[in-house]
């Protein structure tokens, strides 16, 4: 092999290296983007009515309204979420 030949194939190899890891990104990007979409989508929008002011209960009394009539372990996880207008960021 003479030097012009490899000097080729390495200028060959690094173009297509850089148009190969571009479209890999913009494959990656993509299906982050469609894996996430929900959750951007949720982001994204902001609550179209206000947040009305009620009555603020602590975390103890919801706990109980939630488990009023119902069998608890406490080896149970609970999990409390809060409407999504509520949460500010």
């Amino acid at each position: 092999m003479n030097k012009e030949f490899i000097k080729r194939l390495t200028l060959a190899h690094g173009w297509l290296g850089l148009i190969f890891s571009g479209l890999l990104f913009i494959i990656f990007f993509a299906g982050s983007i469609a894996l996430f979409r929900q959750e951007i989508t949720n982001w994204s929008m902001q609550p179209h009515f206000p947040v009305t002011q009620g009555e603020q209960i602590s975390v103890e009394k919801a706990l109980k309204i939630a488990l009023q009539g119902r069998d608890y372990d406490a080896k149970e996880h609970i999990t409390l979420v809060l409407p999504l207008s509520l949460i500010h960021i």
